[in-house]
């Protein structure tokens, strides 16, 4: 059964969304499209992470790899959130909407690789780099 978007139930776990929603006319319905149209692909989305994070798993230098996707919920409390941004950056005329929120939002699928020793990060780094197409890389380094 699929899930349907409830504003209600979302504006209770994230109250100060509100207030954006209104401050920024960022349409609910817009939302729901967005909600829906992600829950429709979640599976799918949850089988590309799967298969890029075992794709990574056969590389010698990894240690260990994890991979999610984001939640339904999450994905339209960023929406609200990025709106003011992308404002900023396209325009008072941008909404996110089902047609664009794919390419607005760059972390729907997230991949995290674990590798001992420190110097191995470039390798990693390389096959990632020639394997994909990458959009943003974020490293947290331990000292």
């Amino acid at each position: 059964m699929k899930k349907s978007f409830n504003i209600e139930q979302f504006l209770e776990k994230y109250p100060y969304s509100k207030e954006v929603i209104q401050e920024k006319n960022i349409k609910v319905n817009n939302i729901k499209e967005i909600y829906e149209d992600y829950v429709e692909y979640e599976s799918s989305y949850e089988n590309q992470a799967a298969f890029i994070a075992n794709i990574l798993r056969s590389q010698t230098m990894v240690h260990s790899v994890k991979s999610r996707i984001k939640d339904p919920d999450r994905l339209v409390e960023k929406v609200i959130r990025k709106t003011e941004d992308r404002k900023s950056k396209y325009g008072e005329d941008f909404e996110f909407t089902v047609d664009n929120y794919k390419d607005e939002i760059n972390d729907l699928i997230g991949i995290r690789v674990i590798h001992i020793f420190k110097d191995q990060w470039q390798e990693i780094h390389e096959f990632i780099l020639n394997t994909w197409k990458v959009i943003e890389i974020t490293a947290n380094v331990r000292a």
